[in-house]
């Protein structure tokens, strides 16, 4: 029997050999095979891809979609499809492999897929690609400083923000103009997100926005809400208002000085007594003041965290004395006298403003049938034993609540009606 071995070598043209085992002489034989058949296009499936590769993109950048295959043989077309795959993309060659989307806008956003096709037989789609188009982001305006209606050399603070922030940087404008750096009263922060104007007058008033400029894309915002500043010619000086106000001041009176300045808002008050520095309050009161309380009172207003100070106010002088000790004078001529016998003493003080209150004994002394009181005077009817004693006065201001000392004293001894002759004799020498 015949052993055959086969050896086939694939090729457009196989060659097969046969060998007799027992001869060493090996015939060939050509064989001629069909030339190979074209890959079916529905198994071809093709890969989208997008550069950037960020799905998500600002309006005004541009993107481009490559649609690539294994193979790549130059009679295939390629189609691209947005959102509907029956409606493919114009392209300028539709022998390109990408499609290019320049200055892209809202209306770009959306799905895509592409397409081969050899002839009129189309691949298989894609995978999908989403494309995220948004306008870029609107900055954020903020007054950091608390007030856009400063004084001259105040301080002014802005902040400029966007959401991820750190991806951004800023251009600032005045009423259109773009704010520079060379300009020493405006000194730029974090990435220039924080604008102060460090020594404001009225050349720097005015409507102010931002813009964000982002460090990657070539991508600028819109402008920010706009804030107005505004500057006063000025500084502001307080005005100082006393409660009560007399020409004179007693001690222990309680007097209050209010502090006020009409322009703005967000003051805090600083009191000076002689150019010293009591304390911030809206309202300075001295309570029971004595007369080391006496100068010159005046007051500043201030605002801010790096605060900018008013002008002085006007100066108010208090001046505290104690109030004048009444002098209690007899009007009726003896200190001793007899019973029955009528007396009259008088409390004086300068002015007409004073009530006063009368002690016996260190006691107030209160009106009865023998005793009356008739505006500074004191009126004993009768003189008895009871009426003996030390008599004093003490004076009260009539508007105000201001009380002098005790007066000085007159001691009155009453006699007993078996001293008669002594009083008949002194009433002779009358």
């Amino acid at each position: 029997m015949w052993l055959i071995k086969v050896f086939c070598v694939i090729s457009f043209t196989v060659l097969c050999a046969t060998q007799n085992p027992d001869e060493d002489v090996v015939s060939t034989t050509p064989t001629i095979l069909p030339a190979p058949t074209e890959l079916p296009m529905w198994s071809v499936t093709p890969t989208l891809s997008v550069d950037p590769p960020a799905a998500q993109i600002y309006a005004g950048e541009s993107v481009s979609l490559s649609c690539s295959t294994t193979d790549s043989p130059p009679d295939w077309t390629y189609l691209f499809f947005h959102n509907d795959q029956d409606k493919p993309l114009q392209s300028s060659n539709p022998s390109y492999t990408s499609y290019n989307i320049n200055s892209s806008k809202l209306t770009d956003r959306g799905t895509y897929w592409c397409q081969v096709k050899r002839r009129q037989e189309p691949s298989a789609f894609s995978n999908s690609i989403s494309l995220v188009v948004n306008d870029p982001p609107t900055p954020s305006l903020q007054l950091e400083s608390g007030w856009l209606d400063v004084f001259p050399t105040e301080n002014v603070e802005f902040r400029c923000s966007i959401p991820g922030g750190s991806e951004w940087t800023f251009s600032w404008y005045r009423e259109g103009q773009e704010v520079l750096e060379k300009d020493s009263n405006m000194v730029f922060a974090a990435e220039r997100s924080v604008l102060t104007v460090t020594a404001a007058s009225q050349l720097y008033a005015g409507n102010y926005v931002c813009k964000g400029r982002h460090k990657s894309k070539a991508i600028t915002t819109g402008n920010s809400n706009p804030l107005l500043l505004s500057v006063y010619a000025h500084k502001p000086k307080p005005s100082v208002i006393q409660t009560p106000k007399f020409d004179k001041m007693y001690t222990g009176e309680s007097v209050s000085l209010s502090c006020r300045v009409s322009m703005s808002t967000g003051w805090q008050y600083v009191w000076y007594q002689n150019n010293k520095e009591l304390q911030t309050t809206d309202k300075y009161t001295l309570n029971s003041p004595n007369q080391s309380n006496s100068g010159q009172y005046m007051c500043q207003a201030k605002r801010g965290k790096t605060p900018f100070y008013s002008d002085e106010s006007e100066t108010v002088t208090l001046h505290f004395s104690d109030p004048p000790k009444p002098s209690l004078k007899l009007v009726t001529r003896w200190l001793d006298v007899f019973e029955s016998e009528e007396m009259e003493m008088s409390c004086e003080m300068n002015g007409s403003d004073w009530t006063f209150t009368w002690y016996k004994n260190g006691k107030i002394l209160h009106e009865d049938f023998n005793t009356l009181f008739e505006g500074s005077s004191l009126f004993i009817m009768s003189a008895t034993q009871a009426v003996q004693g030390i008599y004093s006065c003490k004076a009260h201001h009539s508007t105000r609540k201001v009380s002098s000392e005790l007066s000085n004293t007159a001691n009155i001894t009453v006699y007993e009606p078996s001293k008669m002759t002594g009083r008949t004799k002194r009433l002779h020498r009358d």
